[in-house]
């Protein structure tokens, strides 16, 4: 028997109807108007946001592609929020909260912070990219992401271990961490830290790696710290030992072959160190010399090291023989300018390495000074 148009319409209007409640039911994990994957509580129990995701926590992201936090994240126990288990994944917390269950709890220096082995969001893939909110209450630390990573606009506290981590070639910008159980802020090398604070951490405020740079940026150490004085990193940073040495490049002792420049140091215990390679040509006579200009009291020290033959030299009136870590011969003196002449041996070529160094700073200032070298 044939149905009557009208039936059939109603029947299709019903079934929409069935379809739509079934779908608003359950979790959805299809994209949002912007393209990314949404993400929330209910996802996260349900599994599936990506192929490999279990359900519970962590939720795993396996795939690349761009994801949004919908609503908080509160996963219980020692669990883990988010793992970035792919390259080329954006992460937009859009204001929300990751919300650990083991908050540390008090301020250092009597921080106290649970033990265990979750954190907010982990992963060691390249090109992660995370964004605008909150991570707090996780144990081994709020935000581990692994190379040429981003993080921005990020707020890490009370986490147990480190606030904020990324590795070499990475970006924290906009970012605050505080009252973490480790360090605020830790970097691979060559990573740029910009516009954000680390203050009140049980540990320091940046462990950076080689050829890291900071601007506008306010890092304190914590409590721990004999000097917590934090400073705008200039472009020589990290320097800090005989080891990490800021080359200025070879120049023959020809004096044209000098240079000046300006940097800072930061307190009493920071130390800025600078390596020159001078090769000897005939005529000419190595004699290296330094001289700093500066607001407040500082030392200056060259040491030099003959790449053949045995170094001797006198340190001048006014400075005072010294050491450097690795054994190098060197002098001392209290600001001003300091000049030595090396010999290396009778007959024997003077080439070989200067090394200075910038110290005795005094303690919870910055201090900015001029330092001007020739071979």
């Amino acid at each position: 028997m044939r149905r009557s148009l009208d039936s059939v319409r109603s029947s299709i209007r019903a079934a929409s109807v069935a379809v739509t409640l079934t779908l608003a039911a359950s979790p959805s994990s299809a994209p949002a108007a912007d393209g990314a994957i949404e993400i929330n509580q209910a996802r996260a129990v349900a599994g599936g946001v990506t192929a490999s995701d279990l359900p519970g926590f962590p939720v795993t992201i396996a795939s690349p592609g761009s994801y949004r936090l919908t609503g908080e994240l509160t996963p219980s126990g020692d669990a883990t929020a988010i793992e970035i288990a792919a390259d080329d994944v954006t992460l937009h917390l859009g204001g929300f909260a990751l919300r650990g269950a083991k908050p540390c709890s008090g301020a250092p220096p009597a921080l106290t912070c649970p033990s265990g082995a979750s954190r907010g969001i982990t992963g060691a893939a390249s090109g992660t990219l995370v964004s605008d909110g909150v991570v707090t209450g996780f144990a081994a630390g709020g935000v581990v992401l692994g190379d040429a990573a981003s993080v921005s606009g990020i707020e890490a506290h009370h986490n147990g271990g480190v606030g904020i981590s990324v590795g070499e070639r990475s970006r924290i910008a906009r970012s605050q961490a505080t009252r973490n159980g480790g360090a605020g802020f830790s970097t691979a090398d060559a990573t740029l830290i910009t516009e954000s604070s680390s203050v009140g951490n049980l540990d320091e405020g940046a462990v950076l790696g080689v050829g890291s740079v900071v601007h506008d940026s306010l890092l304190l150490d914590g409590p721990g710290s004999v000097d917590p004085v934090s400073c705008l990193a200039d472009a020589f940073e990290p320097n800090g030992s005989e080891a990490s040495s800021h080359p200025l490049g070879s120049v023959t002792d020809a004096d044209a072959n000098g240079s000046s420049f300006a940097a800072e140091l930061a307190g009493a215990s920071d130390a800025d160190w600078f390596a020159v390679a001078i090769s000897d040509v005939p005529g000419a006579t190595v004699d290296p010399a330094i001289s700093v200009a500066s607001g407040g009291a500082l030392r200056i020290c060259l040491f030099y090291a003959c790449d053949a033959g045995t170094t001797v030299f006198e340190c001048p009136v006014g400075s005072t023989a010294s050491t450097s870590p690795t054994g190098r011969q060197g002098c001392c003196r209290p600001g001003g300018s300091l000049q030595i002449a090396p010999d290396c041996g009778l007959g024997v070529d003077k080439s070989g390495l200067a090394l200075i160094r910038i110290d005795a700073g005094p303690t919870g200032l910055c201090t900015p000074y001029d330092l001007a070298w020739h071979p």
